[in-house]
């Protein structure tokens, strides 16, 4: 059975490596706003989560003061169809009446710093034209199609339980996105934050990890990960896993591969502008051959 109190009424949903972090270090700012203390709990994604129930995931969610009036977590775990399509249709089943914020980023750039990312986290090793040479098979590939991702949710929710920005307007305007979200949430808006600007979870610099980082990494995401310990206690682990790595440079796109990019992307692109008013003409500018 499922806790009012202590039941979640918004999530973001992704998108990720689109800016999730640092609107969730903005947003759990807000005196009515309350976070999970872990920010991915991926319940509706994971199956073995999602077979724990609803009273264990409300577990996370323990919001002390009164004044707390929206309550909520960030997966962008939410957004991977085909590769996980339940997470929409639970998320309605669990809460019909949940809010939905998603932040999509330039579809290229995104995949290029997810792919970092997962040579960094030690779940990919391949060189990226590999990645790229059949990206329909590539579920990172499939999580920059966002007006796809937002078809699956539209499904089961309202446009008006929808709230998507790009991660442009939120590292150039980061005050009018929060605000925007706070109005969109139903809390007060006229409130100051500290922070505000500021970029969270950008990486650097990405390394290709050791055996012995391998072994640590795994080790973190099955019995570190999901704790509530202080960041800088998860943070000292994952320095440990740096032992013995190797430097990766950030990859550089030949013209063909950005070909194949635009022509998987642009015609989602130019739904979700037409559909959510996200400006992506930008994102595919004329290519230099």
């Amino acid at each position: 059975m499922s806790s009012t109190q202590n039941k979640p009424n918004f999530l973001i949903i992704g998108a990720a490596r689109s800016g999730s972090t640092s609107l969730f270090l903005y947003l759990e700012q807000h005196p009515e706003i309350y976070f999970s203390e872990v920010k991915e709990l991926n319940f509706f994604s994971n199956p073995s989560f999602w077979k724990k129930g609803f009273s264990w995931y409300e577990t996370w969610f323990r919001p002390r003061s009164k004044r707390i009036t929206c309550i909520g977590e960030a997966s962008t775990s939410y957004t991977r169809s085909p590769f996980l399509e339940h997470a929409p249709g639970r998320i309605f089943d669990y809460n019909s009446d949940m809010k939905l914020i998603y932040v999509v980023r330039n579809p290229l750039d995104r995949l290029v710093s997810h792919y970092l990312h997962n040579i960094n986290a030690g779940i990919e090793d391949r060189d990226i034209e590999k990645l790229l040479e059949n990206l329909p098979l590539e579920p990172i590939a499939w999580q920059g199609k966002y007006h796809y991702q937002l078809s699956r949710y539209l499904e089961f929710f309202n446009r008006n339980q929808l709230y998507v920005t790009s991660f442009e307007k939120l590292s150039n305007e980061p005050e009018q996105v929060t605000k925007e979200i706070f109005d969109f949430l139903g809390v007060n808006s006229d409130v100051s934050l500290e922070k505000i600007g500021r970029v969270f979870n950008s990486s650097n610099k990405t390394t290709k990890k050791s055996q012995l980082g391998l072994r640590i990494l795994d080790l973190y995401r099955r019995t570190i990960q999901y704790q509530a310990l202080p960041y800088r206690v998860k943070k000292l682990v994952q320095n440990i896993a740096e032992i013995g790595s190797t430097p990766i440079t950030k990859p550089t796109l030949s013209l063909n591969e950005k070909e194949a990019l635009y022509d998987f992307y642009k015609e989602d692109s130019q739904l979700l502008q037409t559909e959510f008013g996200i400006r992506t003409e930008d994102w595919f500018p004329p290519l230099q051959g």
